[in-house]
């Protein structure tokens, strides 16, 4: 059975400061689909970790396997923080797919339109079981 502090801290939890509710500041706060949701979702959770005052209590050099977790979490953010750059890219494709006029050209930015979004969507999912695969890892 619970304590009455532990129903206290529950009852406080519930009322004034939830600590499972995650604001994803990368989404707009529209309907978005669940799998554009999941990644979001994902990558807010790295970001939330990086970003706590726990991170700095860590001896990231303390031995190699610290090292390598350091590394590959800030690999994984910096690809996260310049989605932007491959974002634009692949919409600039679209815009001058959808701008077409009937030409020869169409065929090639159809083309490089779905490479684009192909590559984009292969290196999300990669870098998500990269972040799955040490998702032990991330508490302090």
């Amino acid at each position: 059975m619970k304590s009455l502090k532990d129903k206290l801290y529950y009852l406080k939890c519930l009322l004034f400061k939830r600590y499972n509710v995650l604001k994803i500041k990368t989404l707009p706060p529209t309907w978005m689909d669940e799998d554009y949701l999941l990644v979001h979702a994902n990558f807010a959770v790295l970001e939330y970790f990086m970003s706590g005052p726990g991170i700095k209590d860590i001896n990231w050099e303390c031995d190699n396997e610290h090292r390598q977790l350091w590394k590959e979490l800030n690999e994984i953010r910096d690809w996260w923080n310049h989605r932007s750059y491959r974002e634009s890219l692949e919409s600039e494709a679209n815009r001058q797919w959808y701008d077409h006029q009937e030409t020869p050209k169409e065929k090639e930015l159809l083309d490089k339109s779905r490479h684009l979004q192909s590559k984009h969507l292969q290196e999300e999912e990669d870098m998500l079981i990269r972040l799955i695969k040490i998702r032990h890892s991330l508490w302090t």
